[in-house]
């Protein structure tokens, strides 16, 4: 068994929140491994960060490489940290004004697939953009499609 990576990070109020209501605070064993209430802070987090993985997963749109393209150019640069509904609730205006801004020819389609959107799935749509960009592999000196097949897998017009 591989040994885990560790990391030391400051428990910030969103990490609090999700951490204080899923760990027992009140367990005095003395091999806490034994104790089937036991939750590590590691194992909970662990826990949480698959949860959102799969969400994010699972909430993506189904879109053809062009869409994606559209969208991935549009949120180049942001990322959301202090306010993701606000981000969330112009998404389609950012996508709307980016095509205007760079003369890119928008499918109305995909206005109307980001319209229909719920809160997760718009999550997921800008997560997926902030990895994209994050990635090595971004389309620079590479294909756009094997780029984006990356982060978001079975392109629509695969």
């Amino acid at each position: 068994m591989r040994r885990p990576t560790r990391y030391s990070i400051y428990a910030l109020e969103p990490i609090n929140r999700a951490l204080a209501p899923r760990i027992a605070h009140n367990i005095h064993v003395a091999n806490l491994d034994q104790d089937p209430n036991f939750r590590s802070r590691s194992r909970v987090f662990a826990t949480i960060a698959e949860r959102y993985d799969l969400l994010m997963q699972r909430c993506l749109p189904h879109l053809p490489l062009w869409d994606w393209q559209v969208v991935f150019s549009a949120l180049k640069g942001i990322w959301v940290k202090d306010d993701p509904v606000s981000v969330t609730d112009t998404l389609p205006d950012r996508i709307r004004e980016y095509c205007d801004t760079h003369g890119e020819h928008l499918h109305e389609h995909l206005l109307d697939v980001l319209d229909a959107l719920d809160l997760p799935g718009r999550l997921a749509i800008i997560d997926a953009a902030e990895r994209f960009w994050l990635a090595e592999a971004g389309p620079a000196g590479g294909s756009w499609r094997a780029a984006v097949r990356a982060v978001v897998g079975h392109l629509q017009d695969d």
